[in-house]
């Protein structure tokens, strides 16, 4: 896991972690998201956080790829999110459709993401 796909096309849903790979595409709200997924484009890898600021959930993606799972059969999803209930939902969603997703660890995220600052959340 630790050479996690660098040359891959790779989709990161979170607003508050940032790739450390620059070519990596990353989004911060579902409706970006749901933008980018309902284009032609494939994605290797997509990595899902759950919280999105405010009342921004994940959910209506997590659906979108449900729906959809046909073309995202190819794909790896990284669970990236904190929260423990928002994980096993993401989890068992998409293995529901026998899409592979895998939680990574904290140490994992360490290695793959840095933290927006206060000030780059909120422009304080």
């Amino acid at each position: 896991m630790t050479n996690i796909a660098f040359d891959h096309n790779v989709l990161v849903v979170d607003d508050m972690r940032i790739p450390k790979r620059d070519h990596w595409k990353l989004v911060t709200t579902p409706d970006e998201a749901l933008d980018i997924l309902t284009d032609n484009q494939s994605w290797d890898i997509i990595c899902l956080d759950h919280d999105l600021g405010g009342d921004l959930t994940i959910r209506p993606v997590i659906d979108h790829i449900v729906q959809n799972s046909r073309k995202f059969r190819e794909t790896i999803f990284y669970i990236i999110s904190s929260n423990p209930v928002g994980v096993d939902m993401m989890r068992q969603a998409l293995s529901a459709k026998k899409l592979l997703a895998i939680p990574l660890t904290e140490d994992q995220k360490g290695l793959l993401f840095e933290f927006r600052s206060w000030e780059e959340m909120t422009g304080y």
